[in-house]
């Protein structure tokens, strides 16, 4: 079986109290099969995490907050990941229940070989700051032909889109930044 691929990345959505994940359009609209995944991060206070609601027909699949505590992160910050096996037609998705800000893209993945979407191996997060390395989970073991998404929930308060560079790893090819956006709604905050 061929290596999985990312057939499209819609655009990034953001909202005070929620947001609409775009879905991918065109040659990169999900096909009947595919992996769809939200990535998101949200808070609903400096002080509160966020804890959004889950989309219908969507499946929450990971969510851990990191708490504030330096000037890099001075709020709250939750990171979310939600999924779903792509059906005919697939829309938009509306994520709300947060009360401070919320963010996020969708993510759609051809030949990724899942029967159902909980199969989905997602490691363990880390609260790491600004520079930091070694920071994928080392507990996933990864075989020949698999597709690593590294989801980063940011607590950066501006509009921007250069808040990770230099992604690199030895024995992986072909990393490709795909998101890597922040705005200032609320207290501020992205993926990459």
């Amino acid at each position: 079986m061929a290596a999985p691929t990312v057939r499209g990345v819609g655009a990034f959505g953001s909202g005070t109290i929620s947001f609409t994940a775009a879905v991918p359009t065109g040659g990169n609209a999900p096909q009947t099969g595919d992996a769809m995944y939200i990535v998101m991060e949200s808070t609903d206070s400096t002080t509160t995490a966020g804890t959004p609601g889950t989309p219908a027909d969507w499946t929450k699949l990971f969510e851990q907050t990191f708490a504030a505590g330096s000037s890099t992160e001075p709020a709250v910050s939750t990171i979310t990941i939600f999924g779903k096996i792509a059906g005919p037609g697939e829309g938009n998705a509306s994520i709300d229940g947060v009360g401070n800000h919320c963010s996020g893209a969708m993510i759609v993945i051809a030949g990724h070989g899942l029967s159902v979407i909980t199969d989905t191996i997602i490691g363990t997060a880390a609260d790491h700051g600004t520079t930091q390395a070694n920071n994928l989970a080392p507990s996933i073991t990864v075989t020949a032909d698999s597709l690593i998404i590294l989801a980063i929930g940011l607590g950066d308060d501006a509009n921007d889109t250069t808040n990770v560079s230099g992604v690199v790893n030895a024995n992986l090819a072909g990393i490709t930044e795909q998101i890597d956006q922040t705005v200032n709604a609320g207290s501020g905050g992205g993926v990459s």
